[in-house]
């Protein structure tokens, strides 16, 4: 799998269509509710953050969950702002709370990916398509170019499935990276 180092540029360029990602890094790193969410995650879906899991959709999933959980445990800004420098550790949640959070993380994230697959289908679809596009403009082989043009369904469908495939083990957000923001 890819490292999401990799990628660090890309993020900070388009800190807008990430928002939800760095407003969890923001609020959330290395906290108690973070890191059980991504713990039970890690264990019950470990493809998670992968396009064969939720990909794209595990940042805004996550903080639904946090919203989830604090709306669950009555927590209020006045409370928050109390308890900042006492964050609970992992083990001062109650019972009920861990399994509330743990079937809420269940059964949000079943809905999520049937949502997930189907539109990463169509990013898929629209990502191979520009992939081949760009080949063709690249290419300096006029034969090659022919060939990529008069691809076979056989040809194309197999090229798409082999895209797909390396598309879906993109780690798309990394939870777990000491990042420091400004």
């Amino acid at each position: 799998m890819e490292n999401f180092r990799f990628y660090w540029d890309e993020y900070v360029a388009n800190r807008e269509k990430h928002e939800d990602y760095y407003n969890v890094m923001e609020n959330y790193s290395d906290t108690p509710i973070l890191n059980e969410i991504i713990r039970y995650l890690d264990e019950k879906f470990p493809n998670w953050n992968t396009n064969s899991g939720i990909g794209f959709y595990a940042a805004e999933f996550v903080s639904d969950i946090i919203d989830e959980f604090e709306s669950y445990v009555n927590y209020d800004d006045s409370e928050e702002e109390e308890n900042e420098d006492c964050e609970a550790n992992e083990e001062e949640f109650t019972q009920k709370e861990l399994e509330f959070l743990h079937q809420t993380i269940s059964s949000y994230y079943k809905t999520t990916l049937e949502n997930f697959e189907h539109r990463f289908n169509m990013y898929s679809i629209d990502e191979f398509e520009a992939y081949l596009e760009s080949l063709i403009e690249n290419e300096v082989d006029d034969d090659k170019i022919a060939e990529l043009e008069d691809l076979s369904q056989e040809a194309y469908d197999k090229m798409y499935d082999d895209f797909k495939n390396k598309l879906k083990e993109k780690i798309v957000y990394d939870f777990k990276s000491e990042i420091i923001f400004d």
